[in-house]
C-alpha cells in the first residue's frame, strides 16, 4: 500500500483520489494487522508495520505459514515462494499485499 501512496506523490491528484488512496491503504494495512494479531490469539500484542518474527515470542515457521495462509484466504491473493521469501516484517507483509491486489485490478 505504501507503493502505491509513493508512486502517486509526486503527481497532480484530486483531493477525492488522495483520500481514496489513502483510505484503502489504511483498510488494507488495518485487515493485515488484524489477521496477523488474530494467530496469536493475545489481545495484548500490538502488530506494527516494523512487527517481526523475533518480537513476538510464539512467531516461528509454522506460524509464519499460518499468517500468510491467513492473508491469502483474507485478501484472496496467492504468494510464491519468492514473494514470501525475503519478508523481514509485517510493513513488507503489507508491501507484498498491496503488490498482489494492484496485480489483480
Amino acid at each position: 500500500w505504501t507503493a502505491e501512496l509513493r508512486e502517486n506523490e509526486n503527481k497532480v491528484v484530486s483531493l477525492e483520489e488522495w483520500r481514496g488512496l489513502l483510505e484503502r491503504a489504511a483498510a488494507t494495512g488495518a485487515d493485515a494487522l488484524a489477521v496477523t494479531g488474530d494467530i496469536f490469539d493475545d489481545d495484548t500484542l500490538e502488530v506494527t508495520e516494523s512487527t517481526c518474527s523475533d518480537d513476538v515470542e510464539d512467531w516461528d515457521s509454522l506460524e509464519q505459514i499460518n499468517i500468510l495462509v491467513a492473508i491469502q484466504d483474507r485478501f484472496g491473493i496467492q504468494f510464491s515462494l519468492d514473494d514470501v521469501s525475503d519478508l523481514k516484517d509485517v510493513g513488507d507483509t503489507l508491501d507484498l499485499i498491496e503488490s498482489k491486489l494492484h496485480e489483480a485490478e
